[in-house]
């Protein structure tokens, strides 16, 4: 064995190892001793194609067809290089040249027109694979190829039909399985793909395309804990497969295990930072999670990649709506908008801020513009209803809420919302009825049971009220309104002591508003309780320092407790608040003059007492004695 051929077998039992780049070191010494040698220079080449340096490979292609332009080696070799570096044109070329070489050998002639179709050149692909068929009438292959033209040119019932035919011709050809079966799923066959891919990896288990589209059938399906393990086959076998570590998160995250899929996204991340998708779906988690931050950041990450990610606005709208932020979930609301203007779902979110900041115009608005891209938003049919009723629209927020009645009989809040709707015009029976109906399909809905229980009140029937306005309290025990409510009632029957009890709680709870502990002060007042009610009432003054009401109460308070100075300074201030236009302002001055002279009156006597040694020596006398029994 000479030494060039010794360096040849070295260099290819290296290749054979993968030992690729010394390989092609030891097949460069052997061109140092033959630098014209085609097939070693082929070899180094390939060498090269196995390490993914398509570029250098195909420089060494080229040198060796220099030398034997026919080496059909060579040729498939620079065609395959060419097609991976995405040069499409130069690929066929050298194709058809290997082709022509080989004498139209069968596998080439398929790698060709596998081309063709690449290239859209669907004449030449059409008239290559009928010759491949009239030269073996019944190929498979032949058929599947046919299958594949269609298929590229948008012809899909012709390219199942190929397919099949391939499959009749050979059963075992899981190649044309597998492309029937993609198109069953793209056509949402998910029953006819699933089987498709299970006789493939009955035929070969191995192929790694077949478990990524099984996966991906059963996450269409809802089979996510089935989709788990087809995708982690893939993931084992291509770990640097960014699309199967994206719907295994997905699987994961339609499974509520959030921590999972967020390994899975982090994977793809790390795999393709700059994929705007994968970014997304990060940041959507993060904010399921009510991980705002990290979402925010994820997202601003996805917009920076692709600015018009329409989804990427709207999920940070909705972290900015959670966080308080109105004006930010506003803009990215109207960026969304500006990027889909027809997403019935961000017009919603943007009407729903609005009606949150008080801006009840631009909400109808909004509200109506989702309603008109999904007139089954029932949600939004209720909220601008609601709106409606507020400005006092009723013919128009009924029409709403029976919209939404239309879509669903049972939708509660639309009930709800009709009961309003008779209570404004009066018609108490047919508001108690449609309460009724809201409470019979939501039981845990308290502002139904709170309407029910002001009608009852208004009706006089007390008892009843107190026991509906009790229901909405227990649904939502923090709310101060129905607490307040409760005491009202109370007071009204006379039992003063519970009104008290929940005036108390009201005010815990908002301890901000002067309401509640003005009727608390009230209630001690009329429970004769003055000190607790000067308190209360002086604790108002606090939140409302020009209430002439509050002032208007305290006097009468010190006027029983004959403190007449506190009574007069009360009185003054009430008609200083009051203003010049109060009509019964000169009631007020009669009763301040009366109050000076009883003032006076008093300090008299007190000063005469004051005088009198003997008398107060009389009442010491009298107390001492309480002691001595």
């Amino acid at each position: 064995m000479t030494d060039f051929e010794a360096l040849v077998t070295a260099g290819d039992n290296s290749k054979r190892e993968k030992e690729y780049e010394n390989a092609i070191q030891i097949y460069k010494r052997a061109l140092f001793i033959n630098p014209h040698s085609y097939e070693v220079l082929e070899k180094v080449a390939d060498a090269c194609f196995c390490t993914s340096d398509f570029e250098r490979a195909i420089i060494f292609y080229e040198s060796s067809l220099s030398k034997k332009p026919d080496y059909v080696l060579a040729l498939l070799g620079i065609s395959k290089s060419y097609e991976l570096t995405k040069k499409l044109g130069k690929a066929v070329e050298y194709m058809e040249k290997a082709h022509e070489a080989s004498k139209y050998d069968i596998d080439i002639a398929q790698n060709l027109a596998i081309l063709y179709i690449a290239t859209n050149d669907y004449e030449k692909s059409l008239n290559l694979i009928e010759k491949i068929l009239r030269d073996y009438p019944g190929l498979d292959k032949g058929y599947m190829l046919l299958a594949m033209n269609f298929e590229k040119k948008g012809d899909i019932e012709q390219a199942k039909h190929h397919y099949k035919m391939a499959i009749n011709s050979n059963s075992e050809n899981y190649e044309a399985r597998l492309g029937l079966g993609i198109l069953h799923l793209n056509s949402n066959d998910c029953e006819n793909a699933e089987m498709e891919f299970k006789k493939v990896l009955d035929i070969n288990f191995d192929s790694v395309k077949a478990h990524y589209y099984l996966g991906l059938t059963y996450i269409e399906q809802e089979k996510y804990e089935k989709a788990i393990p087809e995708l982690k086959y893939v993931i084992t076998f291509e770990p640097g497969n960014i699309n199967a570590y994206s719907n295994l998160g997905l699987a994961y995250g339609f499974l509520g295990w959030t921590e999972e899929a967020l390994n899975e996204f982090k994977c793809a991340a790390s795999l393709n930072p700059d994929n705007p998708e994968i970014r997304y779906a990060l940041g959507y988690i993060y904010y399921k999670n009510k991980d705002y931050e990290l979402a925010e950041a994820e997202l601003n990450k996805t917009i920076q990649l692709n600015p018009s990610y329409a989804q990427a606005y709207s999920v940070l709208g909705s972290i900015y709506t959670a966080t308080e932020k109105f004006k930010e979930a506003i803009e990215c609301f109207v960026k969304s908008l500006d990027i889909n203007s027809n997403d019935p779902i961000n017009w919603y979110n943007l009407a729903s801020i609005y009606q949150t900041i008080g801006l009840k115009d631009k909400a109808i608005e909004a509200y109506e513009k989702a309603i008109d891209l999904n007139s089954e938003l029932i949600d939004a049919c209720y909220a601008v209803g609601i709106i409606l009723l507020g400005k006092n629209e009723l013919e128009k927020a009924r029409n709403y809420f029976e919209l939404a009645l239309n879509n669903n009989d049972k939708f509660a809040e639309a009930h709800y919302g009709l009961g309003i709707y008779y209570s404004k015009l009066g018609q108490i029976e047919d508001a108690i009825e449609f309460f009724n109906k809201a409470t019979s399909y939501n039981k845990n809905l308290p502002d139904a049971y709170y309407q029910k229980g002001l009608i009852n009140r208004e009706l006089g029937n007390l008892d009843e009220a107190i026991n509906n306005i009790k229901v909405a309290a227990t649904l939502e025990p923090e709310n101060a309104v129905f607490l307040n409510e409760i005491g009202l009632m109370y007071q009204a029957e006379g039992n003063l002591e519970n009104a008290v009890s929940f005036y108390r709680k009201a005010g815990t709870i908002d301890f901000y508003n002067p309401e509640y502990k003005h009727n608390l002060g009230l209630a001690l007042f009329e429970m004769k309780r003055y000190q607790e009610a000067v308190v209360e009432l002086r604790r108002v003054i606090r939140f409302e320092p020009d209430n002439a009401d509050i002032y208007y109460n305290l006097a009468q308070i010190f006027e029983i407790m004959d403190d007449f100075k506190e009574a007069k300074e009360s009185y003054e201030t009430f008609l200083r608040l009051k203003g010049r236009e109060y009509k019964n302002a000169q009631q007020i001055k009669d009763k301040i003059k009366h109050l000076e002279d009883s003032s006076k009156i008093s300090k008299a006597r007190a000063i005469s007492e004051a005088k009198n040694p003997t008398k107060n020596k009389q009442v010491m006398d009298d107390i001492r004695k309480l002691f001595k029994k």
